[in-house]
């Protein structure tokens, strides 16, 4: 990854992210968005490419109902004027990361992701919370396999420990 992102502490966002994620309240994406458009002005961060939310596997996607990131991206899109691309895939099936230990984590999203199609060469991966960075880490590779050549993840929340 060229640049992370992190709007806030997942101690500060976790009612809202456990809100949009859990219980279909959407409006939390456009405050998640804001929290991290808020960081993006202050910190005068550059706005390099398109958005490209995590996905989901499609039955974790259907279950839900939607992709909380893909919520967020497009939330976002509206205030830096820039296109959501659905990008990547899950390929197959992960167990949730946060219910892993650390050192099971790269394993399990090895290989889980896949391009739709040949990316732009710089994009930014969006997703709500990150947590060992592993899966970023997984989808920034399919990414740079596909040809992107710089990935700049933006987050709503990172976990100051490993849960």
């Amino acid at each position: 990854m060229t640049q992370v992102v992190v709007a806030t502490d997942y101690s500060r966002a976790a009612p809202l992210i456990h809100g949009l994620k859990f219980r279909h309240q959407h409006h939390w994406a456009e405050v998640c968005a804001e929290l991290l458009w808020q960081r993006i002005q202050t910190d005068g961060i550059e706005i390099p490419g398109p958005l490209v939310p995590m996905p989901l596997h499609w039955r974790r996607k259907l279950w839900r109902g939607y992709n909380q990131a893909e919520l967020i991206a497009r939330a976002l899109s509206r205030r830096l004027e820039q296109p959501v691309v659905t990008l990547l895939r899950r390929k197959r099936a992960t167990k949730k990361q946060h219910e892993l230990p650390k050192s099971q984590r790269r394993r399990n999203v090895s290989g889980a992701f896949c391009c739709r199609q040949t990316p732009p060469s710089t994009v930014i991966l969006i997703d709500d919370v990150m947590t060992s960075g592993e899966t970023a880490a997984a989808a920034t590779k399919a990414l740079h396999h596909a040809g992107c050549q710089k990935v700049f993840l933006w987050c709503v929340a990172k976990t100051s420990r490993l849960q």
